[in-house]
């Protein structure tokens, strides 16, 4: 079994030190948020590696987004690019409806 947290739990704490308390707090994985400013996501991956060796950590989720956005389909395709790159096997998205 594997423990996981998102880093969503405080977008005041850079990606960078969140790895180093997931880690200390005996997690095995992050699930990275759709905050992609945050985390660094989509215009820096490698740092993204980085921390995994450093940390020995896996990302486990990349959340994505609604599908019923504009632009929906062109950040999933990035999410899955993402995933592929740091060996993530899921990637959340979602679609919202209104009733």
């Amino acid at each position: 079994m594997m423990l996981s947290i998102s880093s969503c739990f405080n977008y005041n704490v850079p990606i960078e030190e969140q790895f180093d308390i997931i880690q200390r707090a005996g997690f095995d994985c992050i699930s990275l948020s759709s905050n992609y400013e945050h985390n660094g996501l989509f215009n820096n991956i490698d740092k993204i590696k980085s921390l995994m060796r450093t940390y020995n950590l896996r990302i486990d989720t990349i959340h994505g987004c609604r599908s019923d956005q504009e632009d929906s389909f062109a950040i999933l395709r990035q999410c899955a690019y993402a995933a592929n790159e740091l060996g993530a096997k899921v990637v959340v998205g979602f679609r919202f409806t209104r009733q």
